[in-house]
């Protein structure tokens, strides 16, 4: 995939880059929470997977709108 993608031939770059663009949906956030490893945590933050899977609807729909906030502004800052 990885070859596909980045050949200088392929004509499904544009399609590529309409989904690396586009703003993530709450069935992508779900499947992503889903799949994250337990007891353990993203970092310095200890944040644990878990309290992201324990969020709730609310809780998803937030953080869905802050990450959807920093792509589309595209302010991804060094920790």
């Amino acid at each position: 995939m990885y070859n596909e993608c980045n050949s200088p031939n392929n004509n499904n770059n544009t399609k590529y880059n309409q989904i690396l663009n586009s703003l993530i949906t709450k069935m992508e956030l779900e499947e992503i929470i889903n799949y994250l490893p337990k007891n353990k945590s993203l970092g310095i933050s200890r944040v644990t997977y878990e309290l992201l899977a324990n969020l709730g609807n609310i809780g998803q729909e937030r953080l869905l709108n802050i990450l959807n906030k920093v792509l589309a502004n595209k302010n991804i800052y060094k920790s």
